[in-house]
């Protein structure tokens, strides 16, 4: 259960001294047309919903400042994916990740500024790579669409896929729902009064025109026109985004009349609507058969590749070792291990020393950190994700403290250097004094290994070619000889 919807709005201060929202999405005549062919298609028979189950791929765009830092964390986004599929449950359609795993994509400009033309070419770019076959979520640090305030997501139909601020991604707002409903072709259930609500002063009460402010045939409380009208469905009741003004989720009783001097009662807990605080919300019986009309229309058969996730569910995972407590022997190699949870596909780790936390992604039961202080308290717990989210949350904190000295008790491979810290084709380049092999790992910023390889090194300088693609940011290589001397560098990756 939601315990608040918080729509694509952006943010206003009323003279009621509320903070009312309003959505970057101003339906078009196409989409009014697209969404009238698909309401055309269930009326004569052609879509209809038949209780199969839809499944369909999301590819979440995980948007970060150039050098990497900034972007949602990957725990956040599965919690989103597991909420989305509960608000779509009723509609029998089931999401799930795209080749289960997230796309990460490294521009500054893009994470701070969506809706400029370069974020545009961006966006097209990396859906057409990355995100073929799905629908595209980016999330970003702000949504905005050059409208008062701050846009908190929007669909874009043009580039056909959805924006997403970071701050209203998680597991408590009906963000994407709303989103992913004008994905399906759903309108607003106030069409027409988009970029205006209504108030007495400007547009009369009863309201003084038969129109909306963006030209759309007011619908009237009597739903005698429902069907050319507002949202163009007849099973949601006349609005004119009276919920942007309104306190909550709370019965409206603002007193909004139509043109024939009816007052208005609107459906609050619509996905579709403005107002928010609803402990639940819905899609009405019409809005479904939209949704499902949309999917099987022509324009979406992209999303229609024959896949079946799996759905099976994931359980709490047990954290193993370092024990809770356990003072540990070097701080340089700890090794976190915990218990592999049946259907998940990955485990978001999160460290926190002090103040200071920072959360992961991996792949599979346990993970080597090489980045430790030493003598200090670090906590750690695990949160497993599956397919189609991260509907378990984490577990609660273990906590363990570094030791005094380094696993080679302070002796560093003094025989080897790296000519540069700049990463380039995929290639690092290293000086030897000696003939002798060494293993290589490579360490996101994280701790996380990357890849491990081993080579021999011979007097002189040496390249060492990695096999991994790697995303622009820090990274941490450790070269160890036979002896278990080991020396850790830092580069970075800017392609």
């Amino acid at each position: 259960m939601k315990n608040s919807l918080i729509l694509s709005f952006a943010f206003l201060f009323l003279a009621l001294n509320l903070n009312a929202q309003q959505c970057g999405n101003v339906a078009s005549q196409i989409d009014i047309d697209r969404l009238l062919a698909n309401k055309k298609a269930v009326e004569n028979g052609i879509s209809v919903r038949n209780g199969a189950t839809i499944y369909v791929a999301v590819t979440f765009h995980i948007v970060r400042e150039s050098d990497g830092t900034g972007g949602i964390t990957e725990d956040l986004v599965a919690q989103q994916l597991c909420s989305l599929n509960e608000d779509y449950a009723p509609l029998d359609i089931v999401f799930y990740l795209k080749d289960k795993t997230f796309n990460y994509i490294n521009s500054t400009s893009l994470y701070t500024n969506p809706t400029n033309s370069s974020s545009g070419s961006k966006m097209a770019l990396e859906k057409n790579n990355a995100g073929k076959n799905s629908v595209n979520v980016f999330i970003c640090e702000n949504a905005d669409t050059g409208g008062l305030g701050t846009t908190l997501g929007y669909y874009d139909p043009n580039l056909d896929l959805i924006v997403m601020r970071k701050s209203e991604v998680g597991s408590t707002t009906g963000t994407l729902a709303h989103e992913a409903g004008h994905f399906f072709s759903l309108l607003h259930v106030f069409n027409g009064w988009d970029q205006q609500a209504w108030n007495e002063d400007d547009h009369g009460n009863p309201v003084s025109s038969q129109y909306s402010p963006g030209g759309v045939l007011n619908e009237l409380a009597n739903g005698s026109n429902c069907a050319t009208s507002g949202d163009f469905l007849c099973d949601t009741p006349a609005d004119y985004n009276l919920g942007f003004s309104w306190s909550g989720c709370s019965t409206y009783g603002g007193g909004c009349k139509d043109y024939n001097g009816e007052e208005l009662n609107p459906q609050e807990d619509n996905y579709m609507s403005y107002f928010i605080g609803c402990s639940q919300y819905v899609f009405s019986e019409m809005q479904k058969d939209m949704v499902i009309a949309d999917y099987n229309s022509p324009a979406r058969t992209f999303l229609k590749v024959g896949y079946e996730p799996n759905i099976g569910t994931i359980t709490e995972t047990v954290l193993e070792s370092p024990a809770d407590d356990e003072v540990l022997s070097n701080y340089n190699i700890v090794e976190l291990d915990w218990e592999k949870v049946d259907n998940a596909i990955g485990y978001v780790v999160s460290l926190r020393q002090f103040t200071t936390e920072i959360r992961f992604l991996v792949e599979f039961s346990n993970v080597t950190l090489t980045n430790l202080l030493a003598d200090k308290v670090y906590n750690w717990r695990v949160m497993p994700i599956s397919e189609i989210g991260g509907c378990q949350t984490f577990t609660d904190y273990q906590k363990f403290r570094t030791g005094l000295i380094s696993t080679t008790e302070g002796i560093e491979l003094e025989s080897i250097e790296l000519v540069s810290t700049l990463l380039t084709d995929n290639q690092l380049s290293f000086k030897s004094d000696v003939n002798e092999n060494l293993n290589i790992s490579l360490y996101d910023i994280s701790g996380n290994t990357v890849l491990t390889t081993s080579q021999q090194f011979y007097q002189g300088q040496n390249q060492v070619e990695l096999s991994a693609h790697l995303i622009n940011g820090m990274y941490f290589v450790r070269v160890v000889d036979g002896d278990n001397k080991a020396k850790t560098f830092k580069v970075v990756v800017n392609n």
